[in-house]
């Protein structure tokens, strides 16, 4: 019969330590608040989160919405003071002999809280519309939490060629991990000339974010670069605007 033995969670990569040899039905794993009445399944956990399993210890991979949330409810920077506890309902594990768990719940877990600042994963820039979207490692909840100033768009990372600003951050995504930016119609001419696509010089273009550019929820404030990502480039397939005119008479 399997049972909970221990429960960690390093940077919100959470291991479980228990008896079992086989998985089973992972919405009946929950993670609930300490001072919450047990039971409440304020996380409840996915098949697509659990990674890997070796001898009797199990490792999930939140996503991001339940890493969010579980921080949320956690005794760590971005908590609410008091550690997590593990619910698992009966029956979301069986041991090699197909015994099914009985329900094991208020468990302790280990907490170790994020200290990983946020860092540019990729980027797509459209010339057409000037619309840049920035995909982070962790999402934002503030356009505030993004210096605009320190974001430029090259085609030799380093140079600093089109330097945007604050006013050009039109949104953040926490959910996606997105910084969208409106490029003001001189950035854009700029950027297009830096681009791999019509009118640029042949080479994609590339993203560099100095130091401190980037700031999570909770204060993690970046302290290296994010420099060298190339842009997936959408060509300016928009045509100019028609004016009318009149024949000379």
């Amino acid at each position: 019969m399997p049972t909970i033995s221990s429960a960690n969670a390093q940077l919100w990569h959470w291991r479980f330590g228990n008896h079992r040899q086989q998985t089973d039905n992972f919405s009946r794993w929950h993670i609930d608040h300490i001072s919450d009445v047990s039971g409440s399944n304020d996380v409840t956990l996915s098949g697509g989160e659990f990674t890997s399993v070796v001898g009797n210890t199990m490792t999930f991979t939140l996503t991001e919405a339940n890493r969010l949330l579980a921080r949320s409810k956690s005794g760590t920077t971005g908590g609410n003071t008091g550690a997590v506890v593990l619910d698992v309902s009966a029956g979301a594990v069986q041991d090699a002999g197909n015994v099914p768990n009985p329900a094991d719940l208020n468990n302790p877990v280990t907490e170790t809280g994020d200290a990983i600042a946020p860092a540019v994963a990729s980027g797509a820039i459209d010339y057409g519309t000037g619309i840049m979207v920035v995909t982070l490692t962790e999402g934002l909840t503030l356009t505030t939490q993004a210096d605009g100033t320190k974001f430029h768009i090259n085609n030799v990372t380093g140079t600093d060629v089109v330097t945007l600003t604050q006013a050009e951050i039109s949104g953040v995504n926490q959910g996606s991990r997105t910084i969208t930016f409106q490029l003001t119609e001189a950035h854009r001419i700029a950027a297009l000339a830096l681009s791999g696509t019509a009118g640029g010089n042949g080479g994609a273009a590339i993203l560099d974010v100095d130091l401190g550019g980037l700031t999570d929820p909770i204060g993690n404030v970046s302290v290296a670069n994010s420099d060298n990502t190339t842009l997936s480039e959408t060509a300016d397939g928009t045509a100019p605007p028609k004016f009318p005119c009149c024949n000379p008479v």
